[in-house]
């Protein structure tokens, strides 16, 4: 017997005998799970990752400049997991200073850019405790599957919650 708390029993449907038990923390895995595992390679592990979503893509590339667009791709290293907020690694703000390093243009290029993100409601800054903070529409660029609900109330009216497949799912 197994230590913690039993959750089910598993019952031969031909015998009705029990075959096993499922305690609190036990995990099914079924066949066609490890046949996907066997036949699948996970790629960069460790690395963080942000997803742009195709539904609203070609109209987003279609509605930036090149420089907007540039932007863009160079702030989604910044995104964290379920905030839509662009920080560093450390939790602080990521830096006009930065993202001018980062994307290897002129300060006023960035700024430029960076206002026509805003305008195109694809990028907004809010103040916090901590300093202000710049973030992402989900609509369009997101990392994780569940967005803040400062940044939802953000951007849930702009252009691209419209044209999202999702629209305003809340759930």
């Amino acid at each position: 017997m197994e230590n913690g708390i039993m959750r089910a029993i598993v019952v031969d449907p031909y015998s009705g005998e029990v075959s096993t038990a499922i305690y609190e923390g036990d995990r099914i895995v079924r066949k066609r799970s490890t046949e996907y595992l066997d036949e699948t390679i996970e790629l960069n592990r460790d690395e963080a990752f942000g997803k742009i979503y195709t539904d609203v893509l070609p109209e987003v590339i279609e509605a930036l400049t090149p420089q907007e667009c540039k932007l863009l791709l160079t702030l989604i290293q910044y995104l964290r997991k379920d905030s839509g907020v662009l920080k560093y690694k450390n939790g602080k703000p990521v830096t006009i200073d930065n993202i001018v390093n980062k994307s290897k243009s002129s300060k006023r290029t960035v700024e430029r850019a960076l206002a026509g993100l805003r305008e195109k409601d694809i990028l907004q800054s809010i103040k916090r405790p901590h300093g202000r903070f710049l973030l992402l529409n989900p609509y369009v660029v997101m990392n994780g599957r569940r967005i803040d609900r400062t940044c939802y109330d953000i951007f849930y009216r702009s252009r691209w919650a419209a044209r999202s497949k999702n629209g305003n799912n809340t759930t």
